[in-house]
């Protein structure tokens, strides 16, 4: 009735999405957690990289007639395009309300399947990147790789994470990239120890 409530506040509405809980897969749980994206915010989306879990949003049957459905291709990211396209395409709503849960198994994130996770993401990046660019500059893009260097990195893929700092140097400078290409030149529990003090609170 909430989301509902929304649809119906705003007319050019084309989907909404809610706060959330996280559930890990030993039961620790974490929220209320939210985005702040709303209204029509493309730009703001694309600088964020996605929006809210496909469990906490509602679309407009019709938006899919334009955008279609999730991509089988992009099994780590689906959801992450999914978002993009319809903050592209139409205007969001923001529920504060916690009205539901993600539920993590453990099997399906970067710790399970980083290459694949990694892979994905190139391609978001790809299929968004001129509008990435155009919106939200170059540095974003930067951004976005140095990120998957650091959890490659993470993960102890040390080449991958070396391609993805350097997708990043190439579209900018990014202190997070440059830090990171320090990093691959200590050894496995050095590069380990700076990236969980980098975790902790």
């Amino acid at each position: 009735e909430t989301v509902l409530a929304k649809f119906r506040s705003d007319e050019e509405l084309g989907w909404v999405y809610t706060a959330y809980r996280f559930q890990d897969a030993e039961g620790y749980v974490q929220g209320p957690l939210s985005g702040s994206v709303q209204g029509w915010a493309y730009a703001e989306a694309l600088e964020q990289g996605h929006v809210s879990p496909p469990t906490t949003f509602s679309v407009r049957r019709t938006c899919f007639d334009l955008v279609g459905t999730f991509d089988p291709d992009n099994l780590f990211c689906n959801d992450d395009v999914m978002c993009l396209k319809l903050a592209k395409a139409f205007k969001v709503g923001r529920v504060a309300e916690v009205l539901a849960t993600k539920h993590e198994d453990g099997g399906t994130q970067m710790s399970g399947n980083p290459v694949a996770v990694a892979a994905d993401w190139d391609r978001l990046l790809l299929q968004f990147r001129a509008d990435i660019v155009a919106l939200c500059g170059r540095g974003t893009m930067a951004r976005h790789y140095a990120g998957s260097g650091t959890q490659l990195l993470d993960a102890g893929f040390r080449r991958l994470a070396f391609l993805a700092y350097r997708k990043s140097m190439a579209h900018g400078w990014s202190a997070e990239a440059a830090r990171g290409m320090v990093l691959l030149l200590l050894p496995r529990w050095c590069q380990q120890y700076v990236l969980t003090a980098a975790h902790r609170p």
